[in-house]
């Protein structure tokens, strides 16, 4: 995990830890993410961009990636761990940086201080040219926000929809993550586990780390006996 620690006058002192294996290089796109990945990559200069799509789809993945790809000063913040702090201090200073990512956006809407803050931070986010990102569930048209002028300012930026993964792209997944931790999975195993578990990215990868601690302490490799011993899957789909 990598802290992120920043703060200023008159703000909460956010230390948030980036996920380690959020990189670009561990993200299984397919044809419709790769059009958001390749956008990440590429278009620093632009004011911003609005990820949607559904719990597991990569919103979170992709946003700390783009903190960890830049050498500027950048600041990833789960609202859905935040919503509850006052917003104008979690906001405070943001536009000092050169990149803010703002993940669960609509975790905040209906809240009026909330959505005055965000509306206030996002136009001197503008006159500084901090870049921009959000991620959400839906598009910002979707959203019940109160303040429209926040909807629109949300609504401006480059968007791109994030498809629940598929059982290819959690395949790769599973392969990309799991080289990082050094096993080797056959092609039954990830079949197995992407035939029978959410399609979900974060469960996937949580069943993943579930599995590689057991075979360490059991001193075996992750088979399909193995995944059955441990009940951590439905034998059916």
């Amino acid at each position: 995990m990598t802290d992120r620690p920043f703060s200023t006058a008159g703000q909460l002192p956010l230390a948030i830890a980036l996920d380690a294996e959020a990189t670009f290089d561990n993200f299984a796109a397919d044809t419709t993410s790769e059009l958001a990945v390749d956008w990440l990559k590429d278009n620093h200069e632009s004011a911003g961009g609005y990820l949607f799509g559904g719990a597991g789809s990569g919103k979170s993945h992709l946003l700390q990636a783009s903190c960890a790809a830049t050498t500027a000063p950048a600041l990833y913040i789960p609202l859905a761990e935040f919503a509850d702090y006052p917003a104008a201090q979690v906001l405070d200073g943001i536009d000092a940086l050169s990149l803010v990512a703002l993940d669960d956006i609509d975790r905040i809407a209906g809240d009026s201080s909330w959505e005055e803050a965000l509306f206030h931070a996002f136009n001197l986010c503008v006159g500084s040219g901090t870049r921009l990102l959000v991620s959400a569930s839906s598009t910002a048209s979707q959203i019940d926000f109160t303040l429209a002028d926040l909807q629109s300012r949300l609504g401006s930026l480059a968007a791109f929809r994030l498809p629940r993964p598929d059982d290819d792209s959690l395949e790769r997944m599973l392969d990309l993550r799991a080289g990082h931790r050094g096993i080797t999975l056959s092609a039954e195993v990830k079949r197995y586990i992407v035939t029978r578990a959410p399609r979900d990215s974060h469960a996937v990868m949580a069943l993943l780390e579930k599995l590689d601690t057991a075979a360490l302490a059991r001193h075996r490799l992750v088979t399909i006996p193995l995944i059955k011993e441990l009940k951590l899957l439905s034998p059916d789909r």
